[in-house]
């Protein structure tokens, strides 16, 4: 009877960063939510806005999966990755922006969690291309 090393993937260094970078985003999109969201109830004392975050990135997430797969299938599964990070980024990138006390007097006080919501659902549409695209790499 041959003895399986449960191990053997995690000799390949390809492997390791694949898992770990897999990890990473990971956290950074649970840090995000959280921290999205405890701005949000910051903002506008409503708890309501606490599950709404979720909302706005749930339902893009989870209805474009399944054409993100097709989407996976179909092209470059590393492109679809990359791009779909690269608008995560600049997403980041803007919510840092609009989110700076300095700019918060630019925007009026209404608009800035409108903001904030479109962001995340612009977010939940790239994770519902970037998962089935990162998750069926070879």
């Amino acid at each position: 009877m041959s003895k399986i090393d449960p191990y053997a993937a995690l000799r390949y260094p390809e492997f390791r960063f694949f898992v770990s970078t897999q990890f990473f985003f990971t956290i950074a999109v649970l840090i995000q939510e959280i921290s999205l969201s405890y701005y949000l109830y910051e903002i506008t004392n409503d708890p309501l806005s606490l599950g709404l975050v979720g909302l706005f990135e749930a339902i893009p997430y989870i209805s474009l999966a399944l054409f993100g797969g097709y989407v996976a299938d179909k092209y470059d599964k590393l492109k679809i990755a990359r791009i779909c990070f690269v608008i995560i980024l600049i997403i980041n990138l803007l919510i840092i922006y609009g989110t700076n006390v300095q700019i918060q007097n630019v925007f009026q006080e209404d608009s800035h969690p409108i903001l904030i919501y479109i962001s995340v659902f612009v977010f939940g549409i790239c994770r519902g291309f970037f998962g089935p695209a990162w998750s069926s790499l070879k």
